[in-house]
């Protein structure tokens, strides 16, 4: 059995993987979701308040039918500009603040420029933007994460970040047998009397 140094069983710094990523990645987008339908169905129960505007009004007098498809497809169209510039604004804000977005951070992720640094405003627009590339890409950009030395998406190049792990994780699967066996041979011997 061989005994691994603390820096050799940590991934502490090490590059986060694509899984890890992945799931961070998921999670925001699940608790950005909820806050922005949360946030519609306010406005929605507040809008039941007040009265809808005149020229909604206008459009289902004149054409019956036609007036409430412009009314939906003018509410979903503002629903999708606020929910990307709200995805916009969580995504800089928690990287700027702390590297961590709160998926990131639940997962034990944290962002970093290429000499460590936090990401700043400016850096978090350039890995936005290679979302975007990353996406219409069919997830190409995403997927290179898989092939790169150092874990890093095409967002993570254009940007110049890393996603690393902020957590005390064991690289290999022989941990558990490791820690059973030190648990064994830990564990005083207890015998019994006649």
């Amino acid at each position: 059995m061989t005994h691994h140094t603390p820096a050799e069983r940590n991934l502490l710094g090490h590059y986060a993987g694509f899984s890890s990523r992945f799931l961070a990645f998921w999670i925001d987008i699940i608790l950005v979701n909820v806050i922005i339908l949360a946030g519609a169905g306010l406005l929605v129960a507040f809008g039941a308040i007040i009265p809808l505007p005149m020229l909604m009004d206008t459009f289902n007098r004149l054409l019956p039918g036609i007036g409430m498809s412009i009314q939906n497809f003018l509410g979903i169209l503002s629903l999708s500009v606020i929910s990307l510039l709200f995805y916009i604004l969580y995504n800089l804000f928690f990287w700027a603040l702390t590297g961590q977005t709160p998926g990131k951070a639940l997962i034990g992720l944290r962002i970093v420029g290429v000499n460590g640094q936090r990401v700043h405003p400016l850096r978090g627009m350039l890995r936005l933007v290679g979302y975007f590339l990353g996406l219409i890409s069919l997830g190409l950009g995403f997927l290179w994460i898989l092939v790169s030395n150092r874990r890093q998406g095409w967002h993570d190049n254009l940007a110049g970040t890393y996603v690393i792990y902020t957590w005390a994780a064991r690289p290999d699967e022989r941990f558990l047998a490791d820690e059973i066996a030190n648990l064994r041979h830990n564990i005083p011997k207890i015998e019994l009397e006649d």
